[in-house]
């Protein structure tokens, strides 16, 4: 990705983009905001360390589904769980093949 479209997600300009990278400014929180919406992981951006080390990278489909459920009011968030966790035991009581 460019500098000039990784700006335009945060909100900024090309050359705010380039004092960044330069770690010669300091980015706002709409900036990191709106980085953090398209994956970024703004907790390494910030100090250099992913706040759990080793858990996995979520696909996109995965945070397409997460976004999804996240947009459900409380009572379909727990319908979605009660299947979620219904289609889980039955995957489990099914004979795999070998």
């Amino acid at each position: 990705m460019s500098q000039t479209d990784f700006a335009k997600i945060g909100g900024v300009g090309k050359n705010t983009q380039v004092i960044y990278e330069k770690d010669a400014g300091n980015p706002d929180t709409g900036y990191l905001s709106a980085i953090a919406a398209v994956g970024v992981d703004v907790v390494f951006v910030l100090t250099g360390k992913h706040i759990q080390e080793g858990t996995p990278v979520l696909s996109q489909t995965e945070q397409e589904i997460l976004q999804n459920i996240r947009d459900l009011e409380e009572r379909e968030r727990e319908t979605v769980r009660r299947m979620v966790s219904g289609l889980v035991v039955s995957t489990d009581k099914k004979p795999r093949d070998s």
